[in-house]
């Protein structure tokens, strides 16, 4: 008699047969660099991983994610970059092709999965890289070996890598009119409600009356 084969996958608790899946390891999963990650950057992962399925794991090290994609998983445009610094930083996500953005399009960068096989189409993959593991390793070396303690360390990657906005203040020119500086023009609220006058730079400091 036949050995009944387990109907969620090929032996008890393994992965469906009709479905895409991809794998973490324990290790992974519970290193301080992992439990350090934000929100933003696991929901990034997450899509990658996503993709790597989608892919059926034949594309990673050529794996893209669009900004649009991100979004609609509650990612902000703000804190997409933050996110991959993040990751990078902890060697979860390697960066194999730097994208371009232009004006109404570009191309996107592309990514691996470090803890998997690349394998971009080529029927030979080439082995994990898994540089999380020398990232882990130097943070230990440092003493850092805790969430919290790696939480700061990548809260200062981040500031290095994504300066934060500056905030734009009025400064204050003619008789006191707010004034907001562009890179060739300087605009102020002229005396008249609803009246805005232009000033060119070499008529700066002139009072312009209507």
């Amino acid at each position: 008699m036949k050995p009944r084969r387990n109907r969620v996958g090929p032996k008890s608790g393994g992965p469906p047969d009709d479905a895409p899946w991809t794998w973490v390891t324990r290790e992974m999963v519970l290193s301080p660099t992992w439990g350090a990650l934000s929100i933003s950057a696991r929901r990034v992962v997450d899509a990658l991983m996503t993709e790597h399925m989608n892919h059926a794991g034949r594309e990673n090290g050529n794996l893209a994610v669009t900004y649009l994609q991100l979004e609609a998983l509650g990612v902000t445009k703000a804190d997409i970059r933050k996110a991959l610094v993040e990751l990078q930083a902890c060697g979860f996500i390697r960066m194999t092709h730097q994208g371009l953005r232009v004006a109404g399009g570009g191309e996107p960068s592309r990514f691996a999965l470090t803890w998997l096989p690349t394998l971009t189409g080529s029927p030979i993959a080439a082995l994990a890289t898994n540089d999380w593991l020398d990232v882990r390793i130097r943070l230990t070396r440092k003493g850092l070996v805790t969430v919290r303690s790696v939480r700061r360390w990548l809260r200062d990657e981040v500031r290095r890598e994504v300066p934060a906005r500056r905030k734009v203040v009025p400064s204050q020119d003619i008789e006191g009119t707010p004034q907001v500086r562009g890179e060739e023009r300087l605009q102020v609220r002229g005396e008249t409600l609803g009246n805005i006058v232009a000033l060119t730079p070499q008529m700066r400091g002139v009072a312009v009356r209507k």
